[in-house]
């Protein structure tokens, strides 16, 4: 989570990291789930020291990962498909409660 987020995953082990676009609530990447990139495999070379390759694969997640993530939320959005419940929390695609992990976008 936050401005680190890749770094931090690559420095604690993840296998693979990803982009999600949510609902901004109170708090420090708090809100529901809209939409989730797809994964992006976590593979350090053994050349690359960890920095240089959390800095490219962050760079790589921008273009194939938060584009395609913020543009499917807006797609969503402009298409009204999307409402919130009203706890103010829940959020519904179609009429219909969205899982935690929101939309899946796959490869």
């Amino acid at each position: 989570m936050g401005k680190n987020a890749v770094y931090d995953s690559v420095m604690a082990g993840e296998d693979y990291t990803l982009s999600t676009i949510f609902l901004v609530r109170p708090g420090k990447d708090t809100g529901p789930n809209i939409v989730q990139s797809r994964k992006f495999l976590v593979d350090i070379p053994q050349s690359v020291p960890p920095e240089e390759y959390s800095k490219d694969l962050q760079e790589e997640m921008k273009w194939k990962g938060d584009g395609p993530a913020y543009l499917k939320a807006l797609e969503l959005l402009a298409r009204g498909r999307l409402g919130i419940g009203e706890d103010d929390i829940t959020v519904f695609l179609d009429g219909r409660p969205l899982p935690y992990r929101g939309v899946q976008l796959s490869d």
